[in-house]
């Protein structure tokens, strides 16, 4: 087995575009090394008068969207801001959400870019209200509108209403993940678009890396010796309790494990009947740190339910931070992924350190070191007892 550390070195990764011009060449991509800050484009490629001034360039939805050949003002609506981010053009975006501009570490994009999204102006509530501030964006006039909303009529009606080129970014599927081929491609297509090439390209290319590394490790794990689990707590439209839960969880199918909800037929999260938990009696519970005074409470409720399963009583609790808060997160879910492994299948993940697997992939998407930070928030990966407040 190769851990991904191991892997061969990033490959040349092909963007899905139509375009209508060529893209200006790239150029060296200036990356800050301190490692405190994400990373910004640094660079602004200049259009030769022989470059046509727009392309034509197909976003997540399918849709066909004439764009600048060289984007330097971004607008974002839903989580738009995320992605932009991913993909290095941070110092691009001129207007945000108004729930973007709160910094939480649990968000990593938005404790990453505080400082850059504090004097911004916002052309969107953000969160669930998908409403446009369409005289701000149109003051603002950017030269794009990067969204992750899925709804291809209203995207059309306000490019429509505004002038301003709107392009879906998230791929619509509901339960997609971190290794979504349309979330990498439009990672790519926003990369050439801003003159970001060297962070969207090596990101990507990482991404893919982490993917076949995590995939390889369980390939080989013979289908009796999977392992059962439940993910509890989680997060969704608020907190929520030990029954809170999430059917096709990533980080489990990622590693092979078996999700018990998945029988239920759900998707996604949802309120599951804790009376069906210890009929499944999961072998490891995974639960939502940043929850945990919920679950104290459903355990103060009815210890002995609760100690009668059996991952309770032979210690086999662990921490699950969310990863979902204003869509998303791939970073966290990625980092998620491994950790379920070093739990589950220890032997397997036996070279994993989560501190440097952390570090690494936040490097990665964001340009900063960020376990010090999750500790601090009481978000990191470690053992929990129920009824104790996380340590």
């Amino acid at each position: 087995m190769v851990g991904w550390k191991k892997l061969v070195s990033l490959c040349a990764v092909a963007v899905m575009v139509v375009a209508s011009a060529c893209s200006a060449p790239e150029e060296p991509n200036n990356e800050a090394g301190d490692g405190t800050a994400v990373t910004e484009s640094t660079r602004s490629t200049e259009l030769s008068a022989s470059d046509a001034a727009t392309r034509t360039v197909t976003d997540s939805l399918g849709r066909k969207v004439e764009v600048p050949a060289r984007v330097e003002s971004v607008a974002t609506q839903g989580s738009g801001a995320r992605n932009v981010i991913y993909a290095g053009g941070l110092d691009k975006i001129v207007a945000v959400t108004e729930i973007d501009k709160g910094p939480a570490i649990g968000a990593p994009y938005k404790y990453a870019a505080r400082e850059h999204f504090a004097d911004l102006p916002v052309t969107s509530p953000g969160g669930p209200t998908q409403t446009v501030y369409e005289e701000e964006l149109i003051e603002i006039a950017p030269d794009v509108v990067v969204t992750t909303w899925t709804d291809p009529a209203m995207l059309d009606d306000i490019q429509e209403r505004t002038g301003v080129p709107v392009l879906a970014v998230s791929d619509p599927a509901p339960d997609y993940t971190s290794f979504s081929k349309i979330n990498l491609d439009m990672i790519l297509l926003l990369g050439e678009l801003l003159g970001t090439e060297a962070q969207a390209n090596g990101l990507v290319g990482q991404v893919q890396q982490w993917e076949e590394d995590l995939a390889d490790r369980v390939a080989d794990l013979p289908e009796g010796d999977r392992k059962t689990a439940y993910t509890g707590a989680v997060s969704y439209k608020g907190g929520h309790g030990f029954a809170g839960t999430r059917a096709h969880y990533m980080p489990f199918d990622t590693v092979r494990v078996i999700n018990v909800v998945d029988e239920t037929g759900q998707n996604g999260a949802f309120q599951v009947d804790l009376e069906k938990v210890p009929e499944w009696d999961p072998e490891f519970i995974f639960l939502n740190p940043a929850s945990m005074d919920l679950v104290n409470q459903d355990y103060d409720a009815n210890p002995e339910f609760f100690d009668n399963l059996t991952a309770v009583k032979e210690g086999r609790v662990y921490s699950q931070p969310s990863f979902i808060w204003h869509s998303l997160n791939h970073e966290l879910a990625i980092a998620n992924a491994y950790y379920v492994g070093t739990v589950v299948y220890p032997e397997r993940f036996a070279d994993i350190d989560m501190e440097e697997t952390v570090n690494d992939i936040f490097q990665a998407y964001l340009g900063m070191d960020y376990v010090d930070l999750l500790k601090q928030e009481g978000l990191w990966f470690q053992e929990l007892t129920l009824g104790e407040d996380v340590q």
